[in-house]
């Protein structure tokens, strides 16, 4: 990625849009890649593959989001979109007022105003690309769960109360199988580095066992997990514990828990090679 970000600043644009297209075929989760593949494509006017990355990196970085936002309403005003561009860069100024980069979006409108001519997206500066470091293509971690969010069909009508309902009965049957086992769990504390590296790693190993309670009045199913015999807290190799998270994916199909959240069915998608 360091390259790439390199080439964009020397104005070796061509070479940059390849060097990224090779890194986010390994992997396209990296907002930070999609936008510096964005500005490649900007400054050398492929605006179609420039507005693709601008918008998957808008889509990926979250509260980081303010340069590609930028980015694209530069994109849009040099294919004469300008009315889509004003409404991103808008956007921008108005979500993000304290954001170092929305003064550049002010000035990127009143641009828009004061000419009648098609504007070029601005050479890509520092202000455009955040600082590059080590720890922000995080070597060390696997990819968030949302950070490729699944394709979906979503011309095929789902019913949101049936896909919870079955949802309910798998959670349901899980429940039943945790009474069936006991494990040994091998609990790894890693601590790392501002470079990515690990520096430290603890373990911990226990007699892990998960017991399936039930209320007599509401009927709700409890876990309770044990781990030598006892909640085991005070035996994780540091100050960090984790309770209850293996009952995460199954209470929240619950009705008394579900009840309080609110669910939508998106559309068809695939899970494991079959229709979901």
């Amino acid at each position: 990625m360091a390259l790439g970000e390199v080439e964009v600043r020397l104005n070796e644009n061509g070479r940059a849009a390849q060097t990224m297209e090779t890194l986010l075929r390994q992997d396209s989760s990296s907002w930070r890649a999609h936008l510096i593949a964005a500005a490649a494509y900007a400054q050398i006017q492929d605006y179609s593959k420039a507005q693709q990355h601008a918008e998957r990196a808008m889509s990926l970085s979250g509260a980081n989001s303010g340069a590609a936002e930028l980015l694209l309403g530069q994109i849009l005003a040099a294919e004469g979109n300008r009315e889509g561009a004003r409404k991103e860069l808008q956007d921008l100024v108005a979500n993000k007022p304290n954001d170092p980069i929305a003064a550049a979006a002010r000035q990127a409108l009143a641009g828009l105003d004061k000419t009648s001519a098609a504007p070029q997206p601005s050479r890509v500066g520092a202000e455009m690309l955040p600082a590059f470091s080590v720890t922000s293509m995080r070597v060390w971690a696997p990819p968030d769960v949302d950070a490729a969010p699944p394709s979906v069909s979503t011309d095929v009508a789902c019913s949101d109360t049936d896909v919870i309902q079955q949802a309910g009965l798998a959670a349901s049957r899980q429940f039943q199988n945790l009474e069936r086992f006991v494990a040994t769990e091998h609990i790894e504390h890693e601590e790392i580095a501002p470079d990515g590296l690990s520096t430290h790693l603890r373990t911990r190993d226990f007699n892990y066992m998960v017991f399936v309670e039930q209320d007599k009045k509401d009927k709700q199913l409890y876990l309770d997990e044990k781990r030598d015999g006892g909640t085991g807290v005070d035996e994780f190799p540091t100050s960090l514990a984790t309770v209850g998270l293996v009952g995460l994916g199954i209470d929240l199909f619950q009705p008394g828990f579900a009840k309080a959240l609110t669910f939508k069915c998106e559309g068809l998608g695939q899970w494991r090679g079959k229709a979901v």
